[in-house]
């Protein structure tokens, strides 16, 4: 016979918990309290959860954002005006008005908060590991190995040591074992050998240093001292089992995690490959159910994580490992993160400047050995990239360049501080010192590298190099501009009038322009800029679009040097990554439908030709009517067999006067100019208008896409009747334009 345990009574829990030396403080939940019915019924919106966690998104979203504008002329990173906003709405600044934490953020609600932050940082951290790809480093060389090793390895022996003195100085940790004892000093070691890539990304462009040697070297560097402080955070969050649950449960910690990581590099990243192949054959678009299915694999490696006991933003950096580089997972970050960093980011940073309380800090010389340390390990962070860059030959100031941009500081620092004070092991006033570090110190590094490179002063002896002021002899120096490929003609064509030759040789450098902006990939930076991503060691498969589009800008200006004579021209392909304006929607949306008809025509060419057959495709510009003209007739003069015209929405005044004197109005002027009498053609034209869209901005005007090539059967219900000189039945005059492809 089985006995049921005995159910307590609550009022005498209550009693004995109040009664007890070690009571904490105790909070009462409505849970029916979560909507309200009204601010007409007597209710006050902010006792309910979820208008309060509504109104306190927006507060922090709009404090963050003036935090933003008010510090954009410094040229801050945003991280520090997020961490300023958290800081203000903290109980160091708005805090210590009567009652505000109480209405504003009571405690019943930091839980929702928190959750909300977490899974922000969940997704943030899987485009993080998306954005990092192992070739990457490896394609910087060992230069970035000694750097990462030099860079890092100081500044934790310095986090640890202080670890270690601050550990001897807490009277309730002397008791502690040797296990545990380790857990802060490897946290802290973390905290200053981390790198935040994401931010120094953003750093590195707005520099304009994305395409330089300093660039290349620091983010691959930045990619090793990440997983360096990754690694690290795993094992002290181990760690910290070993007190309550023994040795053994932070071993099968530490298991759990390598299980994960093994999972996702032989199970997870092979299913990702094939899904990136089969998009790049079907346009590079991934589609909803497979989009929907990679990031709901994001939450289960995050609860698996979580559940083998290392932490929930583990599983999701590691997922995003198993990504490969390429369209897939540039679509996948576009779609996330503008929403994670926009509204889901900012509450995590806040929460962070919300738990820093000056007031916690009691302890002068404990805060002045936090700040001394972090210092020292940002000083000799640098000292070691120094010394690094002397070994290598390279100059002084690249080597203080990049010590300087590794000492930014960004999420995974504050993640490591965050899960410290929430264990318990690091008290509030060394989270309160360490966050106020971390955003000093990242806003030094722009104005400490402005002062260390002096871009300007450097560049000044260029002044005078002119056309008129070189010798004819000497050698002429051009830097050609290219944004895509199709501009990469134009420029050659350009070079090609100076007339280059042995006597008065052409150094040409080509600079391919990326704009880089606020979501795009921060490992295109690498990839695009480094001159060995344009090498044949690495194959087409993999690569993202800005590298191919790369290579072909390369390839081009090296077909141009080898068809000249030798010594007469020489070429050297580079790239500049920075943000560069805004686009508007209308010219988005024309974007992603020129994408999909790009998607469209290469699936029809390469089922079209998977049998030998010869389709070819050619699309060619025209600026007026009579080149428009000029190019059908040439076409028409090749004796193709079809000629496919369609008709969509739209007007432009390239074919404005060709619609004045159209007699069939209702084919378009270009359907209207094949079949008329003075174009004698003995080729079919067939004339197609899509019904998918608005049927009155179909009515209200009309235009013609012109394409040649073999048969092509359109969809039944989209073909009107067309004939080679027949006259199909009028209808009232309508203006309209023509887009010719050919």
């Amino acid at each position: 016979m089985t006995t049921q345990p005995a159910v307590g009574d609550p009022l005498l829990d209550l009693w004995e918990h109040l009664m007890s030396p070690n009571r904490t403080h105790l909070s009462c939940f409505y849970p029916s309290k979560i909507t309200m019915s009204g601010i007409w019924t007597g209710d006050n919106p902010l006792d309910f959860s979820l208008p309060l966690i509504l109104f306190q998104m927006l507060l922090i979203t709009s404090t963050t954002r003036a935090a933003t504008l008010l510090l954009s002329p410094l040229g801050l990173p945003r991280y520090i005006s997020e961490i300023l906003g958290g800081f203000v709405l903290g109980p160091s600044v708005l805090g210590r008005l009567p009652h505000y934490t109480d209405i504003v953020f009571p405690p019943r609600s930091i839980f929702i908060l928190d959750s909300m932050a977490l899974l922000g940082l969940v997704y943030y951290s899987f485009t993080i590991g998306v954005e990092i790809e192992v070739p990457t480093i490896t394609r910087a060389g060992f230069r970035s190995f000694w750097f990462a090793g030099a860079s890092a390895l100081l500044p934790f022996l310095i986090g640890a040591t202080t670890g270690y003195v601050a550990l001897g100085t807490d009277d309730s940790r002397q008791n502690a074992g040797f296990v545990d004892r380790l857990s802060f000093p490897i946290f802290l070691g973390s905290t200053f050998a981390s790198t935040a890539f994401s931010v120094l990304a953003r750093n590195i462009a707005e520099l304009k240093l994305a395409g330089t040697d300093v660039g290349q070297i620091t983010l691959s560097t930045a990619l090793i001292n990440d997983t360096i402080a990754w690694t690290g955070l795993t094992v002290a969050t181990a760690l910290l089992y070993a007190e309550d649950s023994g040795l053994l449960s932070s071993v099968w910690t530490l298991l759990s995690g390598l299980v994960i990581f093994g999972a996702s590099v032989l199970l997870v990243r092979p299913a990702l490959v094939r899904l990136a192949q089969r998009a790049t054959t079907e346009g590079e678009v991934i589609g909803e159910e497979r989009e929907c299915a990679v990031l709901v694999g994001v939450m289960v490696a995050a609860l698996v994580a979580d559940a083998g006991g290392t932490h929930v933003i583990f599983g999701a950096f590691v997922f995003g490992l198993a990504v490969p580089n390429g369209p897939v997972g540039v679509e996948l970050v576009e779609k996330v993160e503008d929403y994670v960093v926009g509204t889901l980011l900012p509450l995590f940073f806040a929460m962070s400047g919300l738990r820093t309380d000056t007031s916690k800090v009691t302890s002068m010389e404990a805060a002045v050995l936090l700040m001394v340390a972090t210092f020292a390990a940002a000083v000799l962070k640098v000292v070691a990239c120094i010394g690094v860059a002397a070994g290598f030959g390279m100059p002084l100031h690249d080597g203080t360049s990049i010590g300087l941009l590794l000492n930014t500081k960004g999420v995974i620092e504050l993640v490591i501080l965050n899960i410290a004070r929430n264990k318990k092991i690091m008290s509030d006033q060394s989270f309160t010192v360490l966050v106020f570090m971390s955003a000093l110190i990242t806003a030094l590094v722009s104005p400490s590298l402005t002062m260390v490179v002096k871009p300007a002063r450097r560049l000044v002896f260029y002044k005078r190099r002119t056309v008129a002021w070189t010798q004819p002899d000497a050698e002429l120096r051009v830097l050609a501009c290219v944004h895509v490929p199709r501009d990469a003609p134009a420029a050659i064509t350009l070079v090609d009038v100076l007339w280059p030759s042995r006597r008065s040789p052409i150094a040409v450098h080509a600079l391919h322009l990326i704009e880089f902006a606020g979501r795009a990939s921060a490992l295109l930076l690498i990839n695009a800029a480094a001159p060995a991503a344009s090498s044949s060691e690495f194959s087409d498969q993999g690569r993202s679009h800005v590298e191919m589009q790369f290579k072909h800008i390369a390839h081009a200006f090296m077909a141009y040097v080898e068809n000249h004579a030798p010594g007469g021209v020489m070429a050297r392909t580079m790239a500049a990554v920075s943000p560069a304006g805004s686009m508007t929607s209308s010219e988005f949306d024309a974007l992603k439908e020129r994408k999909a008809d790009d998607g469209c025509m290469r699936e029809f060419l390469d089922r079209a030709n998977a049998g030998g057959g010869g389709v070819e495709y050619c699309e060619r510009g025209v600026f007026n009517a009579s080149e428009m003209v000029a190019e059908i007739r040439n076409v028409e003069a090749a004796g193709k067999d079809l000629f496919l015209v369609s008709r969509t929405p739209g007007a432009t005044g390239l074919t404005a006067g060709m619609s004045d004197w159209s007699e069939c109005p209702e084919l378009g002027p270009i359907g209207d100019l094949l079949v008329s009498k003075d174009f004698q053609t003995k080729a079919s034209v067939l004339v197609v208008q899509s019904y998918g869209r608005a049927a009155a901005a179909a009515a209200a005007s009309t235009s013609s896409e012109f394409a040649v090539g073999e048969a092509v059967l359109p969809a039944p219900e989209a073909i009107m009747p067309a004939t080679s000189m027949g006259h199909p039945p009028r209808r009232p005059r309508q203006h309209s334009h023509s887009d010719l492809m050919l």
